[in-house]
Protein backbone atom coordinates (compact mmCIF):
# COMPACT_ATOMS: atom_id res chain seq x y z
CA UNK A 1 0.00 0.00 0.00
CA UNK A 2 1.50 3.32 -1.09
CA UNK A 3 1.58 6.52 1.75
CA UNK A 4 -0.79 8.18 -0.10
CA UNK A 5 -3.30 5.24 -0.16
CA UNK A 6 -2.68 5.09 3.60
CA UNK A 7 -3.15 8.59 3.49
CA UNK A 8 -6.11 8.63 1.89
CA UNK A 9 -7.88 6.11 4.13
CA UNK A 10 -6.58 8.02 7.10
CA UNK A 11 -8.42 11.19 5.69
CA UNK A 12 -11.72 9.27 4.97
CA UNK A 13 -11.19 7.56 8.90
CA UNK A 14 -10.92 11.28 10.41
CA UNK A 15 -13.97 12.67 8.68
CA UNK A 16 -15.95 9.69 10.42
CA UNK A 17 -14.20 10.45 13.52
CA UNK A 18 -14.45 13.87 13.02
CA UNK A 19 -17.72 14.25 12.82
CA UNK A 20 -18.93 12.54 16.17
CA UNK A 21 -18.08 12.68 19.96
CA UNK A 22 -16.37 9.06 20.92
CA UNK A 23 -18.98 7.17 22.58
CA UNK A 24 -16.99 4.39 24.36
CA UNK A 25 -19.80 1.45 24.04
CA UNK A 26 -19.91 2.35 20.42
CA UNK A 27 -16.05 0.75 20.27
CA UNK A 28 -15.56 -2.88 19.58
CA UNK A 29 -14.00 -5.05 21.64
CA UNK A 30 -11.55 -7.27 20.17
CA UNK A 31 -11.06 -10.48 22.33
CA UNK A 32 -7.20 -10.73 23.03
CA UNK A 33 -7.60 -14.82 23.05
CA UNK A 34 -8.13 -14.82 19.17
CA UNK A 35 -5.11 -16.09 17.89
CA UNK A 36 -3.34 -13.64 15.23
CA UNK A 37 -1.75 -15.13 12.02
CA UNK A 38 0.88 -13.75 9.67
CA UNK A 39 -0.21 -13.16 6.08
CA UNK A 40 2.29 -14.06 3.13
CA UNK A 41 4.91 -11.37 2.95
CA UNK A 42 4.51 -10.92 -0.89
CA UNK A 43 1.14 -10.58 -0.19
CA UNK A 44 1.19 -7.33 2.03
CA UNK A 45 4.55 -5.49 1.75
CA UNK A 46 4.24 -3.20 -2.06
CA UNK A 47 6.99 -3.47 -4.38
CA UNK A 48 9.61 -1.02 -3.08
CA UNK A 49 12.27 0.38 -5.52
CA UNK A 50 15.26 -0.68 -3.44
CA UNK A 51 17.15 2.91 -4.79
CA UNK A 52 14.57 4.95 -3.06
CA UNK A 53 13.29 2.56 0.10
CA UNK A 54 15.05 0.02 2.10
CA UNK A 55 16.47 -3.05 0.41
CA UNK A 56 14.07 -5.74 0.10
CA UNK A 57 16.06 -7.99 2.07
CA UNK A 58 15.69 -6.14 4.60
CA UNK A 59 12.21 -5.22 4.45
CA UNK A 60 11.35 -8.72 4.39
CA UNK A 61 13.59 -9.57 7.11
CA UNK A 62 11.57 -7.34 9.45
CA UNK A 63 8.34 -7.96 8.52
CA UNK A 64 9.23 -11.93 9.20
CA UNK A 65 11.56 -11.92 11.58
CA UNK A 66 10.65 -8.87 13.78
CA UNK A 67 6.81 -8.79 13.35
CA UNK A 68 6.79 -12.39 13.19
CA UNK A 69 8.01 -12.95 16.49
CA UNK A 70 5.76 -10.49 17.55
CA UNK A 71 2.89 -12.47 16.79
CA UNK A 72 3.87 -15.77 17.49
CA UNK A 73 4.88 -14.15 21.17
CA UNK A 74 1.32 -12.59 21.37
CA UNK A 75 0.15 -15.82 20.42
CA UNK A 76 1.88 -17.84 23.16
CA UNK A 77 1.23 -15.55 25.77
CA UNK A 78 -2.64 -15.53 25.29
CA UNK A 79 -2.47 -19.35 25.14
CA UNK A 80 -0.82 -19.37 28.47
CA UNK A 81 -3.30 -16.39 29.58
CA UNK A 82 -6.31 -19.10 28.72
CA UNK A 83 -5.18 -21.86 31.39
CA UNK A 84 -3.62 -19.71 33.97
CA UNK A 85 -4.91 -19.17 37.37
CA UNK A 86 -6.96 -15.59 36.87
CA UNK A 87 -5.96 -14.78 40.38
CA UNK A 88 -2.64 -16.24 40.26
CA UNK A 89 0.56 -13.55 40.75
CA UNK A 90 1.80 -14.55 37.53
CA UNK A 91 -1.25 -12.99 35.38
CA UNK A 92 -0.17 -9.25 36.33
CA UNK A 93 3.30 -10.14 34.74
CA UNK A 94 1.87 -12.00 31.79
CA UNK A 95 -0.59 -9.30 30.98
CA UNK A 96 1.85 -7.04 30.61
CA UNK A 97 3.80 -9.32 28.42
CA UNK A 98 0.51 -9.50 25.90
CA UNK A 99 0.07 -5.96 25.82
CA UNK A 100 3.39 -5.04 24.51
CA UNK A 101 3.13 -8.14 22.15
CA UNK A 102 -0.24 -6.93 20.78
CA UNK A 103 1.39 -3.25 20.69
CA UNK A 104 3.97 -4.47 18.51
CA UNK A 105 1.99 -6.32 16.10
CA UNK A 106 -0.67 -3.90 15.87
CA UNK A 107 2.33 -1.08 15.09
CA UNK A 108 4.43 -3.15 12.89
CA UNK A 109 0.89 -4.00 10.42
CA UNK A 110 0.19 0.20 10.71
CA UNK A 111 3.85 0.83 9.65
CA UNK A 112 4.26 -1.86 7.10
CA UNK A 113 0.70 -0.54 5.56
CA UNK A 114 2.46 3.30 5.03
CA UNK A 115 5.34 1.80 3.04
CA UNK A 116 5.81 2.95 -0.84
CA UNK A 117 4.85 5.75 -2.87
CA UNK A 118 7.01 9.08 -2.41
CA UNK A 119 6.67 9.38 0.60
CA UNK A 120 5.44 13.33 0.33
CA UNK A 121 2.66 13.35 -1.11
CA UNK A 122 -0.54 14.57 0.94
CA UNK A 123 -4.34 14.02 -0.03
CA UNK A 124 -6.49 17.52 0.28
CA UNK A 125 -8.73 16.77 3.29
CA UNK A 126 -5.52 15.11 5.34
CA UNK A 127 -3.56 18.10 4.83
CA UNK A 128 -6.43 20.42 5.38
CA UNK A 129 -6.64 18.60 9.30
CA UNK A 130 -2.92 18.60 9.71
CA UNK A 131 -2.59 22.25 8.46
CA UNK A 132 -5.75 22.96 11.08
CA UNK A 133 -3.15 20.83 13.90
CA UNK A 134 0.22 22.17 12.87
CA UNK A 135 0.22 25.03 11.18
CA UNK A 136 1.18 23.40 8.11
CA UNK A 137 2.22 19.88 6.21
CA UNK A 138 5.30 21.64 6.27
CA UNK A 139 5.73 22.29 10.16
CA UNK A 140 3.92 18.80 11.24
CA UNK A 141 6.70 17.24 8.74
CA UNK A 142 9.76 18.53 10.41
CA UNK A 143 8.91 17.58 13.38
CA UNK A 144 7.61 14.21 12.97
CA UNK A 145 11.51 13.77 11.57
CA UNK A 146 12.14 15.85 14.50
CA UNK A 147 11.44 13.36 17.10
CA UNK A 148 12.43 10.10 14.44
CA UNK A 149 16.54 11.64 14.44
CA UNK A 150 15.77 11.45 18.33
CA UNK A 151 15.33 8.25 18.51
CA UNK A 152 17.99 7.36 15.15
CA UNK A 153 20.47 4.65 17.30
CA UNK A 154 18.46 3.81 19.70
CA UNK A 155 14.82 2.28 19.81
CA UNK A 156 10.86 3.15 19.52
CA UNK A 157 8.07 4.59 17.19
CA UNK A 158 7.43 8.06 15.85
CA UNK A 159 3.30 8.27 15.32
CA UNK A 160 0.98 10.75 13.88
CA UNK A 161 -2.47 10.16 16.42
CA UNK A 162 -5.85 11.05 15.98
CA UNK A 163 -7.27 12.26 20.03
CA UNK A 164 -10.85 11.58 19.52
CA UNK A 165 -11.14 13.54 22.72
CA UNK A 166 -9.57 16.43 21.65
CA UNK A 167 -10.67 16.19 18.05
CA UNK A 168 -6.86 16.74 17.39
CA UNK A 169 -4.30 15.55 15.51
CA UNK A 170 -0.55 15.13 17.75
CA UNK A 171 2.81 13.73 16.81
CA UNK A 172 4.12 11.34 19.42
CA UNK A 173 7.10 9.24 20.54
CA UNK A 174 7.87 6.33 22.15
CA UNK A 175 10.51 4.43 23.51
CA UNK A 176 8.54 1.08 23.40
CA UNK A 177 5.40 -0.39 22.10
CA UNK A 178 4.06 0.66 25.16
CA UNK A 179 4.04 4.41 25.16
CA UNK A 180 0.59 4.80 23.27
CA UNK A 181 -1.53 7.70 24.06
CA UNK A 182 -5.08 6.48 25.87
CA UNK A 183 -7.50 7.10 23.85
CA UNK A 184 -5.41 7.73 20.65
CA UNK A 185 -5.97 6.19 17.43
CA UNK A 186 -2.65 5.83 15.02
CA UNK A 187 -2.68 7.03 11.74
CA UNK A 188 0.99 6.61 10.62
CA UNK A 189 3.73 4.85 12.03
CA UNK A 190 7.36 5.19 12.04
CA UNK A 191 9.72 2.31 13.18
CA UNK A 192 12.46 3.23 14.87
CA UNK A 193 14.03 0.00 16.08
CA UNK A 194 17.36 -0.56 14.26
CA UNK A 195 16.16 -3.37 13.06
CA UNK A 196 14.16 -1.47 10.63
CA UNK A 197 17.23 0.31 9.09
CA UNK A 198 20.58 -0.99 10.68
CA UNK A 199 21.67 -2.31 7.18
CA UNK A 200 21.92 1.35 6.02
CA UNK A 201 24.06 2.59 8.57
CA UNK A 202 28.23 2.47 8.49
CA UNK A 203 29.44 -0.39 10.92
CA UNK A 204 31.33 0.93 13.36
Amino acid sequence: MRVTDRFQQSAHRLRRLSARRPRHQRHHQATLGDRHAIPPCAAVLPSLDPERHHPAGLIESHYETNYGDAVQRFNALSDELATADPSGVAVNRLKRDQTSALNSVLLHELYFASLGGDGRAVPPVMSEAIGRDFGSVDRWRREFVALAEALAGGSGWVLLTWLPRDRRLINQSGADHNHGIAGGIPVLALDMYEHAYHTRRPRD
